[in-house]
């Protein structure tokens, strides 16, 4: 196959030359789609992202966001200023629920400046979503309030349609802040 003849010896550097050729000539093509079709589209796509992003800076940059944040940070501090009984009565107002239990539980010196407030809360039978959203949203009203224990059983059967969703719950909530 491969002899001794000229013709023989530059057949292979002919297949290197040509590969280099056309690998040249298939980047050649995608340099140019690139230039002429992709990169003017992207250019158009950014233009069109800096001018939303500079409309939504200028929007939250105005007078009346900067007042709506401002509201927002005091309507945060309120409720982080409410004690832990307002906070129940507010909650279970929401969500419909009833009290059959609360029982404040003594202050406790936590550290040098923290005091731990506990509440025990039992609920009359109720709905497990209710409960649970009651539970998530009284932990969630104030960062300082954790659920010590939660306790849900079902309630005492009877023979009416509501009996399948029908809980008692018991909470032990605790506040923890600082020292006055």
């Amino acid at each position: 196959m491969f002899g001794n003849s000229e013709e023989s010896r530059s057949e292979p550097q002919q297949i290197v030359i040509l590969t280099l050729a056309m690998t040249a000539a298939g980047f050649l093509l995608l340099y140019l789609m690139l230039q002429y079709y992709l990169i003017p589209d992207l250019k158009s796509q950014v233009g069109q992202e800096r001018a939303v992003y500079k409309k939504l800076v200028k929007e939250l940059d105005s007078e009346e966001m900067r007042q709506l944040r401002h509201q927002a940070r005091l309507q945060d501090e309120n409720d982080q200023l409410q004690s832990l009984g307002e906070i129940v009565v507010d909650k279970i107002g929401i969500y419909g629920l009833e009290l059959s239990k609360q029982t404040p539980k003594r202050p406790r010196d936590i550290g040098a400046n923290l005091v731990e407030e506990g509440q025990n809360i039992q609920l009359l039978s109720a709905p497990l979503d209710k409960i649970l959203r009651f539970a998530a949203a009284v932990q969630e009203a104030k960062n300082s309030v954790r659920i010590e224990s939660f306790e849900v059983r079902r309630a005492s059967r009877s023979r009416t349609g509501d009996a399948e969703n029908s809980w008692l719950a018991e909470l032990d909530l605790v506040d923890y802040r600082a020292k006055e």
